[in-house]
């Protein structure tokens, strides 16, 4: 008896590649936070700790191409075919959007920004450590980061949101989010290097 495969078409194909995507930034954005606040318990990286960091940020980047040609793909889906052009009015879709944009543009900021600082904070550097300096737009930088990501991840995968909420409500919801998460991540990562600084155990 003959065997045959399940054909797959194209749409399927950015399916899978859009779920990789948010898989591998989700995934190494969070590994790549554990790592920092790890780091803020003695103020270095270890050089095996830094490198992993900057793996994790190429994988994030990765994260990121295939989630927003992906996106664009839908999109053109969209526009392109009538029987899935009132997609475009799903509220959820441009949140999802407009998070991913954040995402992107947070990690330029943590590319060209924060990247130095963590940089200056790995064993034997030769400049001294800009991150006490800097703490809160490194600890604020990264909460957008995880948070986004978390946002982007429920946005695709909550199915009962589909036009049940208004875009501003949904990003209302989300800034909430964001500045709550922000909050905790600056008070806890000043509290880790209060202890640093004080040479306190807790």
């Amino acid at each position: 008896m003959d065997i045959v495969f399940p054909t797959i078409n194209v749409h399927t194909l950015f399916v899978m590649a859009h779920i990789l995507g948010v898989t591998l930034g989700l995934g190494a954005a969070t590994i790549s936070d554990i790592l920092f606040f790890q780091a803020t318990k003695d103020g270095r990286f270890e050089a095996k700790e830094w490198e992993i960091m900057k793996l994790l940020s190429r994988v994030i980047w990765v994260g990121v191409a295939l989630v927003i040609l992906s996106g664009a793909w839908f999109l053109s889906e969209y526009l392109l075919d009538p029987e899935k052009a009132r997609f475009l009015q799903n509220p959820k879709i441009w949140a999802k959007a407009s998070m991913v944009g954040i995402i992107f543009l947070n990690g330029l900021f943590l590319h060209w920004k924060v990247f130095p600082i963590f940089e200056s904070m790995v064993e034997g550097a030769k400049k001294a450590t800009k991150f006490p300096a800097n703490m809160t737009m490194v600890f604020t930088s990264g909460a957008i980061s995880v948070t986004s990501w978390y946002s982007a991840f429920i946005m695709g995968t909550w199915r009962g949101l589909s036009f049940t909420l208004e875009y501003w409500q949904i990003m209302a919801v989300y800034a909430g989010i964001l500045a709550f998460a922000i909050g905790v991540a600056n008070c806890f990562g000043r509290w880790q290097t209060r202890k640093l600084v004080t040479g306190k155990k807790g």
